[in-house]
């Protein structure tokens, strides 16, 4: 069952932002009793209400060409992964595709580039095929990937005298998976023979895809492939970013089934990309704050009845007596209307209450949780990121592509009403103010 918390004791648990995670065809699961709908983005002002990204997305790929590539960024914490998880249940898609989710690990991530990205790939579509029995005895995948392993390990493979090619590619993507985590030897020849192993990788995941579509079309009718790919907005170095979402992106477009993949807030693709980023769909956080350019106080730039949603999903979580509404709307708008900001300013706010023996929430409480939190968000800034923090601020714009950084370090976000607009995260406001 949930975690419900009764006492503040229990609230810490309760309030752990994970994705949520959905039963088949949308059923509810452990998780999927926490979640509510996001707000409707309030776009009366123009015509009708648009569809919300996750309604966009699903009708894009109901719709689209076969090899249609979508994605979907998203401010750190906007619930990326939770809207991915609704996907891949979705009774429609799950109709019309074979949907496949591949997960990021970590270990990956602060090393990723394009090559090792189309390993990974590869070594996801091959263990869905294995499962599902999708994989033909005698097929071209099979000399791609012998390929690659002789590539990888030397002529003679990691496992030459295994005898069954299975359980050698099974060796060759384990061990080649833990050695680009932990093994910055392996990672260097990856990047020595990128020209090389690009080429065999995506050769081998091109025979991969071929197989697989032919035995689903010969078991399960006319299913087709689909890969949700999460966790990628997690690869934040500039020089990866670069790589991957900008000097190779025509690879990642030239795969031969639909993908969404998870990117980067600060990814634009480049000026040339019309295309691409008409394909972009983005989870702004709440909005809570109107613009402020001269003010430096949060609350004075709260919009009204905005904490609704924080309260809806806070009250699934625990029981109402235990946070007063003040402290809730605090919360709301400190957070700048990201959910990972709200429920790590609440749990702060649980310790300090705890620590005074409170047995509520208050506002006191939720004050000192923001000058706690403050204070981490400023360690490590520098004068000239307060000077940069404080145009954008006052501008509401990104001054320079150095800038970018920012939104993935949390400490800009995405705002928006008839275009996109930046603001500082509201937990900064006060230490920018020039005559603090």
């Amino acid at each position: 069952m949930p975690r419900f918390a009764t006492a503040l004791s229990d609230v810490p648990n309760a309030l752990e932002l994970e994705p949520l995670v959905f039963g088949e065809n949308g059923t509810e699961s452990v998780k999927n009793a926490y979640y509510v709908e996001p707000p409707q983005r309030d776009d009366d002002g123009d015509g009708l209400p648009g569809l919300g990204p996750a309604d966009r997305l699903r009708r894009e790929l109901l719709e689209q060409k076969q090899d249609a590539k979508l994605f979907l960024s998203g401010h750190i914490g906007s619930g990326k992964s939770t809207q991915i998880n609704k996907l891949a249940v979705d009774p429609d898609l799950k109709t019309k595709f074979a949907i496949v989710v591949q997960r990021i690990e970590s270990g990956h991530q602060a090393f990723l580039d394009t090559t090792q990205l189309l390993f990974l790939i590869a070594s996801t579509l091959f263990d869905y095929g294995k499962q599902e029995r999708l994989l033909s005895e005698q097929a071209k995948w099979q000399e791609s990937l012998l390929e690659i392993e002789a590539q990888i390990f030397g002529k003679k493979g990691i496992s030459a005298e295994q005898g069954k090619l299975a359980l050698e590619f099974d060796f060759l993507f384990v061990k080649g998976k833990q050695e680009l985590a932990l093994n910055e030897g392996k990672r260097k020849l990856f990047r020595e023979h990128g020209e090389t192993l690009r080429t065999s990788l995506l050769d081998a995941i091109k025979a991969l895809v071929f197989d697989i579509e032919t035995n689903l079309a010969k078991t399960q009718g006319a299913q087709s492939l689909f890969l949700l790919i999460d966790d990628l907005d997690k690869v934040r170095g500039p020089e990866q970013q670069k790589d991957i979402f900008f000097t190779y992106l025509e690879l990642l477009l030239e795969l031969p089934l639909r993908i969404l993949y998870t990117v980067p807030t600060g990814v634009i693709f480049g000026s040339s990309r019309a295309g691409v980023r008409r394909g972009i769909e983005h989870l702004y956080p709440i909005r809570v704050l109107d613009k402020s350019p001269h003010g430096f106080e949060p609350e004075q730039a709260y919009l009204q009845k905005t904490d609704e949603f924080f309260r809806d999903i806070l009250y699934k979580r625990v029981e109402p007596r235990l946070f007063t509404a003040e402290a809730i709307k605090l919360a709301a708008i400190y957070s700048g209307g990201v959910l990972r900001e709200y429920f790590r300013l609440l749990r702060t706010a649980v310790t300090i209450a705890r620590h005074n023996k409170l047995e509520v929430v208050d506002e006191r409480a939720l004050r000192a949780a923001i000058r706690d939190e403050r204070r981490r968000e400023t360690m490590g800034l520098l004068a000239p990121d307060y000077d940069a923090l404080l145009k954008i601020h006052q501008t509401h714009k990104l001054g320079t592509d150095e800038d970018r950084r920012y939104l993935d370090e949390g400490r800009v976000l995405e705002c928006y009403n008839d275009k996109t607009w930046y603001e500082v995260n509201p937990l900064l406001w006060k230490v920018l103010n020039p005559e603090a």
